[in-house]
């Protein structure tokens, strides 16, 4: 009976110690002692982790997230200027330049663009005409369709020659380069498949930088201002005849090319109409009465066009192609 007691109590007294020691590792280590408890408890197959990088991380990440633009909600309809993206139903937002350029998110006229650049290359081809080897134009060599520089930077040099497929690859270069982005960054209001096709082949004629404004000396043509003013298509159309001179004189090519350009933004062209033209032929147009109301400018320094029914297909008629048309040299 004695030794059963005994045992009893020796029970008791080890269940006692050992709630003791649970309860002890249950407690918080003092400060000075947690870095070696915690280590001290994790399985030896189990990697530490160190709670400085842990931290380290946090920062870096909140730093990058801090480093993203926000996104641009998208509206119906939105407005582009200066890389500033407007619409009516979210603030305004800034668009840091890398992603402007790039993002289908702020270009109001991307998807008509894109679409279209092979119907801009016969546009191209028809004003411009085509040539497989190298000529001087004005101030510059020129190749292809209109071509002065490659996709490479390189300008254009005598004595060289270019495909079809190069001369193309070269416009295609230029158009996404040059022309889509100026409209993308400068053109408020969304474009017709006419429209963008007579703008892009008016940026391609008189450069970004008349167009827009793009060097800050000067002011954005009538045309741009027209457009985004939302006139009507004849009195945007008109503002393209702003460019009718070069080295300050009066050339009557320009003008010509400004009806076809007109013509196009206004719906009386087509591609389809344009591939069966002979390539420059309207140059050949002997009076710029078949072309305008007077050879002379408005008062205002503007030219009115002749768009009735008549004069557009007698320029169909006579500008038809016999030997050579466009869609030969495309």
């Amino acid at each position: 009976m004695k030794s059963y007691l005994y045992a009893l109590g020796t029970l008791i007294v080890l269940a006692c110690i050992c709630q003791d020691d649970i309860f002890v590792l249950l407690q918080p280590a003092p400060a000075n002692e947690q870095k070696s408890a915690a280590t001290a408890i994790v399985p030896a197959d189990t990697a530490v982790v160190d709670t400085n990088i842990v931290e380290m991380t946090k920062e870096t990440m909140s730093a990058y997230d801090r480093a993203l633009p926000e996104p641009v909600k998208i509206a119906e309809k939105i407005t582009v200027k200066n890389h500033i993206v407007i619409n009516n139903d979210t603030a305004v937002k800034k668009v840091p330049q890398n992603v402007f350029d790039r993002s289908e998110t702020v270009s109001l006229n991307g998807k008509t663009y894109r679409g279209l650049e092979d119907e801009l290359i016969a546009c191209i081809a028809y004003v411009e005409n085509y040539f497989p080897t190298s000529y001087f134009c004005g101030a510059r060599w020129t190749i292809g369709y209109g071509t002065t520089g490659y996709a490479d930077g390189k300008k254009v040099l005598p004595n060289q020659r270019i495909s079809k497929k190069e001369a193309q690859n070269c416009v295609r270069h230029h158009l996404r380069s040059y022309v889509f982005p100026v409209i993308d960054q400068y053109v408020e209001r969304e474009l017709s498949e006419g429209e963008m096709l007579a703008t892009c082949l008016f940026i391609y004629n008189i450069g970004g930088g008349n167009f827009a404004n793009q060097k800050g000396i000067g002011r954005s043509c009538a045309f741009l201002k027209a457009l985004n003013d939302n006139k009507s298509s004849q009195e945007c159309a008109r503002k393209m005849t702003e460019f009718y001179r070069s080295a300050g004189k009066k050339v009557d090519g320009l003008l010509k090319r400004r009806w076809v350009e007109g013509a196009i933004f206004c719906g009386y062209l087509t591609a389809e109409d344009i591939l069966q033209l002979e390539p420059a032929g309207f140059y050949n147009s002997r009076s710029l009465n078949d072309y305008y109301v007077s050879s002379r400018p408005d008062r205002d320094g503007f030219y009115s066009y002749r768009f009735d029914q008549d004069t557009v297909q007698r320029f169909l008629d006579q500008n038809r192609g016999t030997n050579k048309r466009v869609i030969d040299i495309i």
